[in-house]
């Protein structure tokens, strides 16, 4: 199993929950109590990612050790996309460009990864992966890319050491 697929949303990082608090006049006096926010935009992508990449994978996913791969293409800010009047230049390279800002890799794997809790048990099933976060090329569009396989022992020792920096020979 090797399923590519390639979403045209613009990917976004799981925020963390957001409690104000609340007040309630009871018989007693004021009751205080935590009140999480209606409007929370993590919900929303990632029901908005969930229906789009719905008919793109299998209902479900093996329920085995998974490796997923994911790459997050965000807009060029507008100093990206310069291109020089005299020249016809672009300023900065027309291809992919790291993207070192919030948000942080992390809570954007988080986020894609909840999304697609309907695909799998439970997300806790993939162990290997990979993120990039990069800002488009010049003429290209936002877009989460995803990679789902089974991750075999090979390919989990094969990580493991190559981070180690040892060699791959098994006990």
């Amino acid at each position: 199993m090797d399923i590519r697929v390639t979403i045209p949303i613009p990917p976004h990082g799981k925020g963390a929950p957001r409690a104000t608090l609340g007040r309630k006049k009871t018989a007693s006096g004021v009751e205080y109590f935590p009140k999480m926010r209606k409007h929370d935009p993590t919900r929303e992508w990632e029901k908005k990612f969930a229906q789009a990449v719905a008919f793109m994978l299998p209902r479900r996913l093996p329920s085995t050790a998974l490796w997923v791969d994911i790459a997050a293409i965000f807009d060029r800010t507008k100093e990206l996309c310069f291109i020089y009047k005299r020249t016809g230049l672009p300023k900065y390279s027309p291809g992919l460009i790291p993207y070192p800002q919030k948000p942080d890799l992390d809570n954007v794997r988080k986020a894609v990864q909840d999304a697609l809790r309907a695909h799998w048990d439970d997300d806790k099933l993939v162990c290997l992966g990979k993120t990039v976060e990069a800002y488009r090329e010049l003429n290209g569009k936002p877009r989460v890319s995803i990679r789902i396989r089974v991750a075999t022992e090979e390919e989990v020792t094969r990580a493991v050491h190559e981070i180690e920096g040892t060699s791959s020979a098994v006990c």
